[in-house]
């Protein structure tokens, strides 16, 4: 009983369902929604926020073995509540970065910083500066050729603390996230497997259990995209500059809100998880006291030697029966007991003793691997549930920077996007797949059927996303970057190069200065909220004298909306197919191992080739091409560098061929695993 709630089967698994719905909000949602963020106010690249996302399966490889096999030995209900409370101190240690963050608010008369509003009050035009702050419009002039003070420059703020980069922490506290994951993906299920009273419910649970997760994957989309409107500082929030909104380039979000408000909900959540048993009393049948019973009380039969077939009973008719031909197989053996002399087995050679039992408990790790290595069925499917991990990690990481750059959405409105997207093809291929693997009657040749025909699709699915739009045309100090040789910068206006606030010139071939002064601004209507008097409007424009530029980027063209709806449909066609096979590779890979008793060495091995061989590597094999594409890096004030601008057509190239290349191998090593299953035994 917990606060006076009966601890049944449905209350095990509703709570279960309820963590795993946590567990997702933050680790599978809001840590992929967050890339763009981390990215802006620590200055990351693609591949360093591709390392952050990677850490997290470091912490769930070094865990997912030894977390198992001591799960088998010990109470799996103690380990699952020790994944909740490292996913509470993980999510602690995340929002520290957020608050040690170092000091830019020195740089406020002539700072880019978009982390500290206070400096976001300065409009720099052509020899001047415009200071807005309290809507109040203030000329002053400046000159960025006179060199930093001594007491200045002892003033700069690093991103670094007593030599410690505040990426690491970043990467600590995902490490620490990982060690909550090898209790929700592999001992759990295990667990379910326990308790469910038969096969049939343990299906429907672990089915329950996926869509709850699945379900809290799309919300953590959701509530970390409405968090993404709130900005970072925001203690600060009435400072705000009146053109700093959302969907400008510089805007960050309050990314960690999330991890600080459900973080705390799970320690809550583990200590109720203590209280599980580690079966329940339902579940566990007393033998009845009949005279077999006697007999191995007494120790003159071997166990090993009766008919001890432990399937499971699904009624008590079944159990009664099974007891009625025990009794029977007992009174015929005392009718023959002179022939088959049973008060003279030694019942202690078929016991090992306690030294033989240790002996087996140190190889029973190496023997259990040595016979999961001689399937070929199982390791054809564990690697090609390594490639699937190793995508579907990386498309979470990056799907919302990918729809961000290609169609210009803010980052608040790419993840809420997703979110919309992810939820109804997850809940429902969830369901879908836990009735597919009801009919197919959890038969792993089947299963891997149905899972090539799924990644058969998937390959023309990921080729969607070689469709692109257009990266606009930035003028910049940048010379190599003036891709139309009629837009020059200007020379003559003292501007700051290291500043990136961009306009967009209206009426243009989609083309944006870096900021306003290298447009040659000199005027600033803050009611129209344009620039005018511009010098470096091209003598082209039909009226160059009355054209203005506008905040941030330039809008997309209409035909870039017909190419987002394309996007749109193939994250929803991708997440569906995902969630369509997630229950089959599971029951595949239990089906290939053949032995129950294997069940959880073998998710275990499952999970750490999962994450050794795709969840780490693929983060950082797709921001390593994604940095490629990048086209500008920005310099900030202090030497920190982060990519503003990207080819979009090699962009979305890299990211398609990956997809496409990965899943071609996945379907061929399925295929090829399906003719190995035909020869595992029933």
């Amino acid at each position: 009983m917990i606060f006076g709630i009966k601890i049944n089967d449905k209350f095990i698994i509703a709570w279960l369902s309820l963590c795993a719905f946590l567990h997702n909000i933050l680790m599978n949602g809001t840590n992929n929604v967050i890339i763009s963020s981390l990215q802006k106010e620590f200055y990351l690249s693609s591949r360093e926020t591709g390392v952050y996302v990677s850490v997290y399966d470091i912490g769930s490889l070094c865990s997912s073995i030894l977390i198992s096999f001591a799960a088998t030995k010990g109470s799996k209900p103690k380990w699952i509540a020790f994944g909740m409370i490292m996913l509470f101190v993980g999510c602690m240690i995340n929002i520290l970065p957020h608050f040690i963050k170092p000091d830019y608010s020195y740089q406020k008369k002539f700072s880019n910083s978009s982390h500290v509003v206070n400096s976001d009050d300065i409009v720099e035009l052509c020899n001047y500066s415009l200071n807005t702050q309290d809507h109040q419009a203030a000329y002053f002039p400046r000159n960025y050729s006179t060199p930093m003070s001594s007491i200045e420059q002892t003033q700069t703020p690093s991103s670094s603390i007593l030599g410690f980069q505040i990426k690491h922490l970043l990467y600590i506290a995902n490490i620490v996230n990982g060690l909550s994951s090898a209790s929700m993906t592999t001992i759990t299920f295990s667990y379910i497997e326990d308790f469910a009273p038969n096969k049939k419910l343990s299906s429907i649970y672990e089915s329950i259990y996926f869509v709850m997760g699945a379900f809290g994957v799309g919300v953590g989309f959701m509530i970390t995209s409405w968090c993404l409107k709130v900005h970072t500082d925001i203690d600060r929030m009435k400072e705000l500059p009146f053109w700093l909104n959302p969907s400008h380039p510089n805007w960050i979000g309050a990314w960690w809100i999330p991890f600080l408000l459900f973080g705390i909900v799970s320690f809550f959540m583990a200590m109720v998880i203590t209280c599980f048993p580690r079966k329940l009393q339902n579940q566990t049948t007393q033998q009845p006291e009949n005279d077999l019973s006697k007999l191995k009380e007494n120790g003159k039969i071997p166990f090993d030697s009766l008919n001890t077939d432990t399937e499971a009973v699904d009624n008590d008719s079944e159990l009664q029966d099974r007891d009625y031909e025990d009794n029977r197989f007992l009174s015929a053996l005392k009718n023959a007991g002179s022939i088959l002399s049973i008060d003279r087995v030694n019942h202690n050679t078929h016991v090992p003793n306690s030294a033989s039992m240790l002996s087996l408990e140190k190889k029973s790790i190496f023997t259990s691997a040595l016979y999961l290595f001689k399937k070929p069925a199982y390791i054809l499917v564990i690697i090609c549930t390594a490639i699937e991990g190793l995508l579907q990690n990386s498309f979470l990481a990056f799907a919302a920077l990918f729809l961000e750059y290609q169609y210009r959405l803010a980052s608040g409105s790419a993840s809420l996007v997703i979110g919309i997207l992810s939820m109804p093809p997850l809940i429902i291929g969830g369901l879908v797949s836990s009735f597919i693997v009801n009919k197919l009657k959890n038969d792993a040749r089947k299963c891997l059927k149905f899972i090539a025909m799924v990644l058969f699709v998937n390959i023309f699915i990921y080729a969607g996303f070689m469709i692109f739009c257009k990266e606009p045309n930035m003028v910049s100090i940048e010379k190599s970057l003036n891709f139309d040789d009629i837009y020059t910068v200007a020379d003559d206006c003292n501007c700051n190069k290291k500043m990136f606030k961009p306009v967009c010139l209206k009426g243009s071939n989609d083309t944006f200065f870096q900021t306003a002064c290298l447009a040659g601004c000199f005027n600033f209507d803050a009611e129209k909220e344009v620039y005018t008097n511009c010098t470096q409007v091209p003598t082209t424009f039909t009226e160059p004298k009355i054209s203005y530029f506008m905040n941030g980027l330039c809008p997309t063209d209409s035909s870039c909306s017909f190419r987002l709806v394309v996007s749109y449909v193939c994250i929803f066609l991708l997440m569906l197919m995902n969630a369509l096979t997630f229950l089959p590779f599971l029951k595949a890979a239990i089906g290939c191992i053949g032995n129950e008793e294997m069940n959880s060495i073998g998710l275990g091995f499952k999970q750490f080739f999962m994450n050794a061989f795709g969840t780490i590597p693929g983060p950082i094999i797709f921001g390593s091409v994604i940095d490629s594409t990048c086209v500008y890096w920005h310099d900030d004030v202090n030497d920190q560098s982060v990519c503003k601008l990207y080819n979009n057509e090699k962009f979305a190239f890299g990211f398609g061929i990956l997809g496409v290349g990965f899943k071609t191998v996945c379907f061929i090593l399925i295929v090829l695993s399906i003719r190995f299953a035909k020869k595992q035994p029933n």
